[in-house]
C-alpha cells in the first residue's frame, strides 16, 4: 500500500503512543517486529519517538504500592487532603499553585486528575496533576462565563469525563434569576472547547447536582431530571426524585446514583435501568443536624459520606466520616477526625473525586496521618 508515501505520517501518529508506560520487553518486541526491523526508516523514526518521551509525569509502574484515595480541597489554603478510611491513611499536601481558585475537579478513566481554576477574570485554566512532581501542569483555558456583568453568581460548576472527553458544565444565575446553562467539551488534540447541547430546564432550583454515570451525564434537582447522551449530543427528560428538596451531593456506583441533602435525613437512590427511585435511611435524627456540607464518595466499592459542620465562633470546621453498611442498612460512624484546615474541606463537585494514588510519591511529598483503618 505504498509504504514510502505513508512514512511521513509516522511522527504525528507516534506522539500519541505512551512509550513511557511500556516495559523494556515491550520495547524490544517493537524493535524486533518485522515491520520495524526490516525498515530502517521506520526504525529510526520509532526510536526517536521513544527517546523524546517526557517522563516527568510518568505514572508508577504496575506493582508499585498504590491505593484508591478520595481527595478534598481546603477552602482557604492551597492544600489537598487524600483519604483512604480502610487503609487508615490521610495525606495532606501543600502546593505552590493557587488551589483556592479551583472551581471544579475530576478524575478520568485513565486516572488523570484535572482541575479548573479561576486565575483571572477572563478565563478558566485547566490543569493536570503530575504524580511524580506533585504539582499541576497547565493544559488549556476556557472562557470564563462570569466575565460578563450580566451574571450575578455561579451556583454550580462541574468538570466531568464522558466518553473519554472532559466536559465543563455550569449553571449560572443572572440578576433576572432565570437560569443560564453553559456546557462545553474539550478536544485535547485541537486544544479547543466546543459548545454542546443544553438541557431544557422547566424551572430553576438553586440546589442541583450533576453526575456522570455509565457514559452519560445526569443533571437533576428535586423536581426535574435530565440525561445527556454525548454520542448524540442530546438531552432527554427522566423521572426526578421528588423526595430531596435541596440535593447537594450525588455519586454513581454501578448502575445506581445516590443523592442526599445537607440534613442527610435520607438517601435517594436512582436506578438508571428502570428510571426509578427508592429511599435509604440517613441520620436517625436529621432535624437536630443541619450540616454546612455533605459529600458522598465511592471508594473500593463502598459508599462513604463526609459531613461538615462549621462553628460560628471559629473559622475551623468539624468533619465526620461515615460508611454505609449494606448488611444492616445503617450508616457507621468511623470515629475518625480529619486533619484540621483553615475553613473546611470541600470536593469541588457533586462528590469527592477518587484517584489511584502511588504511595511512594505520596510519602515523599505529603504529610501522612495514620489511624486505625475501617472495613
Amino acid at each position: 500500500h505504498y509504504k514510502e508515501e505513508r512514512w511521513h505520517h509516522l511522527p504525528s501518529i507516534l506522539q500519541h503512543v505512551r512509550f513511557n508506560l511500556l516495559t523494556s520487553d515491550d520495547k524490544t518486541a517493537i524493535w524486533e517486529h518485522p515491520l520495524v526491523k526490516n525498515a530502517p526508516q521506520v526504525s529510526e523514526v520509532t526510536r526517536n519517538a521513544v527517546q523524546v518521551v517526557d517522563t516527568s509525569n510518568l505514572k508508577a509502574r504496575a506493582g508499585m504500592d498504590k491505593q484508591e484515595m478520595a481527595f478534598l480541597f481546603s477552602a482557604r489554603t492551597s492544600e489537598m487532603l487524600f483519604i483512604n478510611p480502610r487503609a487508615g491513611r490521610f495525606f495532606s499536601c501543600y502546593f505552590t499553585e493557587n488551589l483556592e481558585s479551583v472551581i471544579a475537579a475530576t478524575v478520568t478513566s485513565n486516572n488523570d486528575i484535572y482541575i479548573l481554576a479561576e486565575l483571572c477574570y477572563e478565563e478558566l485554566s485547566l490543569f493536570l496533576y503530575n504524580y511524580v512532581e506533585n504539582g499541576w501542569e497547565y493544559k488549556s483555558m476556557v472562557a470564563n462565563p462570569r466575565r460578563s456583568d450580566e451574571f450575578h453568581f455561579v451556583s454550580h460548576e462541574y468538570l466531568v469525563e464522558i466518553n473519554g472527553q472532559l466536559h465543563y458544565f455550569a449553571v449560572l444565575v443572572p440578576y433576572s434569576m432565570k437560569a443560564f446553562v453553559v456546557h462545553q467539551k474539550y478536544n485535547q488534540y485541537t486544544d479547543q472547547w466546543q459548545e454542546c447541547s443544553l438541557p431544557q430546564l422547566a424551572s430553576y432550583n438553586q440546589k442541583c447536582v450533576v453526575v456522570p454515570c455509565r457514559q452519560h451525564l445526569y443533571y437533576f434537582t428535586n423536581t426535574e431530571m435530565h440525561r445527556y447522551d454525548a454520542t448524540e449530543d442530546r438531552w432527554c427528560r427522566l423521572t426526578p426524585p421528588n423526595a430531596i428538596p435541596s440535593p447537594c451531593t450525588a455519586v454513581a456506583m454501578g448502575t445506581e446514583i445516590f443523592c442526599t441533602d445537607n440534613k442527610f435525613g435520607k438517601l435517594a437512590v436512582y436506578d438508571i435501568g428502570s428510571d426509578s427511585w427508592r429511599m435509604l435511611p440517613g441520620l436517625h435524627d436529621p432535624e437536630s443536624s443541619d450540616f454546612f456540607n455533605c459529600d458522598l464518595f465511592v471508594l473500593e466499592d463502598k459508599l462513604y459520606i463526609v459531613l461538615t459542620s462549621i462553628s460560628s465562633e471559629s473559622e475551623q470546621a468539624d468533619h465526620w466520616l461515615l460508611v454505609y453498611d449494606q448488611s444492616t442498612g445503617d450508616w457507621k460512624d468511623l470515629n475518625v477526625a480529619l486533619p484540621r484546615t483553615i475553613g473546611c474541606w470541600r470536593p469541588h463537585g457533586s462528590m469527592c473525586s477518587v484517584a489511584c494514588m502511588y504511595m511512594a510519591y505520596m510519602k515523599a511529598n505529603c504529610r501522612c496521618t495514620e489511624h486505625s483503618g475501617a472495613s
